[in-house]
């Protein structure tokens, strides 16, 4: 699978602009009314990621200089929590319980999230081994 390269900037940005939009996203869908107490805790889940996103977005370098479990880990852990969602949310929408582009969400998401571990992976081997 070929990728775009990204650079430290521009993966950056990616990172904040992530973090900052899905955080007021999920921040908004908490006072939301009409929200079941599930989706108020996906809500705050996904804002607690949102704000993992912003914490990496501000120290990137430094973070892909030292050893890289703490960017793996936050991506591993985006993408565990999206492929354990899945199925919850397709069978919700299934019996009528919830909105189909959750689903879709949720895959989107993953997506994502692996795009962002694969360029933390790239830029940490080009920082660290050369």
């Amino acid at each position: 699978m070929a990728l775009i390269k990204e650079s430290i900037g521009s993966f950056r940005t990616y990172l904040l602009l992530a973090g900052t939009i899905g955080g007021l996203f999920h921040l908004n869908m908490l006072c939301a009314p009409q929200r079941t107490p599930a989706d108020q805790a996906i809500s705050v889940i996904e804002a607690i990621f949102c704000a993992l996103f912003l914490y990496l977005g501000v120290t990137l370098r430094n973070m892909l200089q030292s050893p890289i479990g703490t960017v793996v880990t936050v991506f591993r852990g985006v993408i565990s929590f999206h492929l354990f969602l899945l199925p919850v949310v397709f069978g919700a929408a299934l019996l009528g319980g919830a909105r189909s582009d959750d689903a879709v969400s949720c895959v989107i998401s993953v997506l994502i999230a692996w795009y962002f571990l694969a360029n933390a992976r790239r830029l940490h081997a080009e920082l660290v081994g050369g």
